[in-house]
């Protein structure tokens, strides 16, 4: 059992939705959603995504927007992973140039094709 002090502000929990739409270089805008969670300086997030693959076998990747702001120093200040049910796969990491987006790099096993990746991680807000 693990008793949470009721007044520490560090350990309050914040859940919430977050929509945002994407423009995808020339193939138009996907609605996308993401789901995330903050515990501390701990934020845990999951969603979907409309991705266009550039080319079969070749690394694509595109910036999605924190939830909420962290001054990143590290590209592991931020983890995940990408998957979809079409063979594209990929990891997720902090965009060290920027206080607003992580970084999401794919491989797609097709070429040309628009599909829906799933992605999950966390990162560390600073």
């Amino acid at each position: 059992c693990v008793i949470f002090p009721q007044n520490d502000p560090a350990l309050r929990l914040h859940h919430a939705l977050q929509k945002f739409a994407l423009l995808n270089r020339g193939f138009g805008s996907y609605s996308s959603k993401m789901n995330y969670m903050k515990v501390g300086n701990m934020v845990f997030f999951s969603g979907n995504i409309g991705l266009v693959s550039s080319s079969q076998g070749s690394i694509s990747s595109v910036d999605i927007p924190l939830p909420i702001t962290s001054a990143f120093t590290n590209s592991m200040d931020a983890v995940g992973v990408i998957t979809s049910t079409v063979g594209a796969t990929g990891i997720i990491e902090a965009n060290t140039g920027s206080t607003k987006y992580l970084k999401l790099r794919f491989r797609s096993d097709i070429n040309q094709q628009m599909y829906v990746a799933y992605f999950s991680g966390s990162y560390i807000v600073k």
